[in-house]
């Protein structure tokens, strides 16, 4: 006999559509243990979150490891660095996870925990018995559900305080890291994101360096991933740092230096399908003019 799919609520359907890491499903089943009140502790669910690790851990079974900054085992992990971690998730569950560091709290929707638990439970099983699983290996890494996650939150992220937010955590650190762990990625190459420095930027970036050219986007040329600021386009391109150059030669000698090594880039590397004009989004601002004059790729 055929059981029927489970059907979640209209505002849970595509809770699990962006599964980097079993994170978020862990933290679910942190907030829906039997027994737990709406609103609990936040240090009752950092010690649950943490535990299921550490028991897949102690059984055998595979598991997701730390994020590489923090190291790599569970049971090493300070309190802050737990909240750190769970910060991701529950951001990405804002519509139905409240956290309150007023009063050291995490709530949850009472009327959804019961279906919630149990399609949480055969999601976190479809995901630890898949073929390929998305484990923290560097030749399994993909890059995309990190990226999206930074493009579903990034505008209303603007309207909220820079300082530890789980968004400037995910540029600044996560997806860095996380770069760096893949086989291609080794020095002198270095990986550095941003999504501002005090205020959130209109641009946010991760910028791929060698380290012989440049060890800083205010000068030199580097690859790097820029989002649109209406966070629609993602894009990889050749760029050069302005900053420096536009200083020393003022902006119209500079812009004229940007185009003749945007020419030299072009001739010199084998770009083929790849686009080479302006034809692209960024931002309305003085700042979209920059990046289209520096950019080679």
């Amino acid at each position: 006999m055929l059981e029927a799919a489970m059907v979640l609520p209209q505002q849970l359907s595509a809770i699990f559509k962006h599964k980097q890491r079993s994170y978020k499903m862990v933290l679910i089943l942190a907030l829906t243990e039997e027994g737990l009140a709406s609103s609990t502790s936040l240090n009752v669910i950092t010690d649950r979150f943490r535990q299921h690790f550490i028991d897949r851990e102690n059984n055998g079974l595979p598991v997701d490891n730390p994020p590489t900054y923090m190291g790599d085992s569970w049971k090493s992990l300070t309190v802050g660095q737990l909240r750190t971690v769970i910060q991701n998730p529950a951001y990405a569950m804002q519509t139905i996870v409240e956290m309150n560091p007023t009063n050291n709290s995490i709530s949850f929707t009472t009327e959804v925990i019961a279906e919630l638990r149990q399609y949480t439970l055969q999601e976190i099983d479809s995901y630890y018995t898949s073929e390929d699983p998305p484990l923290q290996d560097s030749k399994k890494f993909s890059n995309h559900g990190y990226f999206q996650q930074v493009m579903d939150s990034y505008v209303q992220a603007k309207k909220e305080s820079i300082k530890q937010h789980p968004i400037d955590q995910l540029v600044r650190k996560t997806i860095p890291h996380e770069l760096e762990k893949l086989d291609f990625i080794q020095a002198p190459l270095t990986v550095e994101g941003s999504v501002g420095k005090g205020n959130w930027a209109t641009v946010p970036w991760v910028a791929i360096m060698d380290t012989r050219i440049t060890s800083s986007t205010q000068k030199g040329i580097y690859l790097v991933y820029l989002f649109s600021e209406d966070m629609q386009s993602l894009y990889l391109s050749f760029e050069q740092g302005v900053t420096e150059i536009m200083q020393q030669k003022g902006k119209k000698k500079a812009y004229q230096l940007f185009e003749e090594t945007t020419d030299q880039i072009r001739t010199l590397l084998p770009l083929e399908g790849t686009r080479k004009d302006k034809d692209f989004f960024l931002t309305t601002s003085p700042l979209g003019e920059a990046y289209h004059t520096r950019q080679a790729q």
